[in-house]
């Protein structure tokens, strides 16, 4: 197995690890709204990791530490069922905030 493939793999099970624990959360609190924090430390190379992990299990994604600023596009974050995130950037060295609200979700951004 090659390095490349193995880290593959580690990060595959990484996320089939956290979608089962969505899951598992989900079906434990059928009834309850669920809101999830995230502090990322840089979202640059990290959003492909989490697209799937917003499925149906959370109504609210809280990223924290992306460090972006307005060099990155908003549609660089968009995540399949929630809106087009809030941001509150920084920039890359610390910093910034996405909110994800699912697209059912009633908000008023203050």
């Amino acid at each position: 197995m090659l390095a490349n493939e193995s880290t593959d793999n580690d990060q595959s099970n990484e996320q089939d690890n956290a979608t089962a624990s969505l899951k598992n959360i989900r079906f434990n609190n059928s009834k309850n709204f669920i809101i999830a924090y995230l502090n990322i430390n840089s979202i640059r190379n990290k959003i492909e990791f989490l697209r799937p992990l917003g499925s149906d299990y959370i109504g609210v994604l809280i990223i924290a530490e992306t460090k972006i600023d307005n060099t990155f596009t908003t549609s660089q974050f968009l995540i399949e069922g929630f809106m087009k995130p809030l941001r509150y950037d920084r920039n890359r060295y610390g910093g910034g905030i996405l909110v994800c609200v699912r697209e059912w979700t009633p908000i008023k951004e203050l």
